[in-house]
């Protein structure tokens, strides 16, 4: 039977080919973060391929349906943990895979091997075996898609306790590329469930290979996502707060320091002020500094430098001699590195936007 490709499939092909070229380029990148590259590589060649699977079977008629099924079940097997573990060598120094992690792809190599002896022996159904596959995909992914925000929200708050600005390592991009799986996952299933849909499928791969041009597009624009993020130093275990050293009498006599210095020397209007930037200035240990912010000011090292900033621009916004400079430069002004940044904070402080409060102190 000669192909007959309607014009979604050849879409689908072209963006399958786009993940098949941008993972291969990933894949041979030399740099910092290569194994986050290479597990992203290998997370494009699987939709890729899938969706070269989806489009041959259905278009050419290269694949029949139990070879399609097999094919599409077992790969998604592998995506659950292959996200989870791009998501931590992105935000882990010397991320290094144990063999332990290994027993995380379990699941799929057990479930080639039961769909496999039920298509060459017959020794179970093989359309149970399928659903029961299908289903147990379902939790998987499930799963792992829920843990992978987690392990996100986790690094988040952990930038917070190291950097004063986090525009360019708030790992949004990072958010947007899970939050664009979970859609489409969710569109696979709802697809998968309601049967009047289950011959529209071809969307559902519309929007993964939608997707794929969107992470080639992104790789293109910010080719920053793929290299190497900053170190980050782990304080926000307060735990460890238990087994410290600092005695109350010393940390007395950091946090008078440290209101001083704060006041005196404004060291909050350096826009990309860091932990141990702060620590060196005050000759005061990282792990000392994060304790009396931590447990005397109730902030991480993000709000609390952010506090600062805030009061300096409600300063400059109410004084007179600083009325011709716009709200941008107040912001700058205040040591923020963005207007959005500025906005965002001072609301979330202040319950208005700078504008607002402008006006409000005019009256």
């Amino acid at each position: 039977m000669d192909p007959k490709f309607t014009t979604i499939q050849i879409i689908l092909f072209l963006g399958a080919a786009q993940g098949i070229v941008l993972s291969i380029v990933l894949a041979t990148i030399r740099k910092e973060k290569n194994l986050a590259n290479k597990l992203l590589s290998t997370i494009l060649l699987i939709f890729s391929v899938s969706i070269l699977v989806h489009v041959l079977s259905h278009g050419a008629n290269l694949f029949s349906h139990v070879v399609h099924e097999i094919i599409l079940t077992n790969f998604f097997m592998l995506i659950g943990p292959l996200f989870l573990f791009y998501i931590e060598a992105r935000t882990q120094e010397n991320f290094k895979m144990k063999r332990t992690e290994y027993l995380q792809f379990l699941p799929f190599f057990i479930c080639v091997i039961i769909v496999s002896l039920s298509v060459i022996f017959s020794l179970f159904n093989f359309h149970f075996i399928i659903g029961v596959c299908t289903g147990f995909l379902a939790v998987h992914l499930t799963f792992y898609i829920t843990l992978t925000f987690n392990k996100l929200k986790s690094h988040s708050n952990k930038i917070k306790e190291s950097f004063s600005s986090i525009e360019e390592i708030n790992f949004k991009w990072l958010r947007l590329f899970m939050a664009g799986f979970l859609i489409t996952w969710l569109f696979a299933m709802i697809f998968d469930l309601i049967s009047a849909l289950s011959d529209k499928w071809d969307y559902v791969w519309l929007l993964i290979s939608l997707f794929l041009y969107l992470v080639g597009y992104a790789g293109l624009r910010q080719p920053v996502i793929f290299s190497i993020l900053p170190e980050l130093k782990d304080t926000t275990a307060r735990k460890k707060y238990e087994k410290s050293t600092l005695s109350i009498e010393t940390a007395d006599i950091y946090y008078d320091k440290i209101k001083n210095f704060m006041i005196e020397t404004k060291p909050y209007l350096n826009n990309n002020l860091t932990l141990p930037e702060l620590s060196d200035s005050l000759s005061m240990p990282v792990h000392h500094l994060s304790q009396i912010i931590n447990e005397r000011f109730n902030k991480n090292f993000f709000e609390f430098i952010n506090n600062y900033r805030v009061e300096e621009a409600k300063r400059l916004l109410r004084d007179p001699n600083h009325q011709h400079l716009n709200i941008t430069a107040i912001g700058f002004e205040s040591g923020f590195n963005s207007v959005s940044a500025f906005n965002s904070v001072f609301k979330k402080l202040v319950n208005v936007t700078p504008s607002q409060f402008r006006d409000s102190a005019k009256v």
